[in-house]
């Protein structure tokens, strides 16, 4: 079962860096419910620094552990990730 991961970026809106990705909210998704993803995302409304992606992973911590390298060590210039849903602190090494 695919977890979709919810947050925001902490930039603000007048620099070039991506800030810390912050995890604000973790949903478990059945397979190809793509209604539930597009609820889930338009609950964030028009905030521009807002971010979602899903992992195809059973657990939080596995997809906050794939949001970690795919989002801040391997791209989008990402200063760091806080996870606030269970605090989990990805491996980093």
């Amino acid at each position: 079962m695919p977890t979709l991961l919810l947050g925001r970026y902490t930039a603000e809106f007048d620099t070039y860096d991506a800030g810390t990705l912050v995890i604000t909210s973790s949903h478990q998704i059945e397979d190809g419910d793509q209604d539930a993803i597009n609820a889930l995302v338009a609950a964030l409304g028009d905030d521009n620094m807002a971010w979602a992606a899903e992992f195809d992973v059973d657990s939080h911590k596995a997809a906050v552990q794939e949001a970690y390298e795919e989002y801040v060590r391997d791209g989008f210039d990402a200063e760091g990730l806080v996870d606030e849903v269970e605090h989990f602190e990805p491996t980093t090494a």
